[in-house]
């Protein structure tokens, strides 16, 4: 499992609803191929809605990141059933790497 720290936003346009805890989107530009899933837990709010940037724990279930992908800054996107980018982030801590 990998857990991270990220900031994110939720596009305006992309998401017509807010996000919750338990979210789970495509990640993208985390690896060479392909885009990988994880569940979005927000931090010290209930929902973050279109337009809002909040900072959020990511788990990735599987280990298909790159430990060199696992940098503080490192930029990513995420969508929905390969639709356009709802949204994009990066990391501000790696809090376990586990693989």
């Amino acid at each position: 499992m990998i857990r991270v720290l990220a900031q994110i936003e939720l596009f305006e346009g992309g998401r017509k609803t807010p996000i919750t805890t338990g979210y789970r989107p495509a990640f993208n530009g985390l690896n060479d191929h392909t885009a990988i899933s994880g569940k979005i837990i927000l931090v010290n709010r209930d929902r973050l809605s279109p337009g809002e940037k909040a900072i959020v724990e990511v788990n990735f279930l599987d280990g298909s990141i790159p430990p060199h992908y696992l940098v503080v800054g490192k930029k990513f996107t995420f969508d929905e059933l390969s639709q356009p980018a709802i949204g994009e982030g990066f990391f501000i801590e790696i809090i376990i790497a586990h693989y």
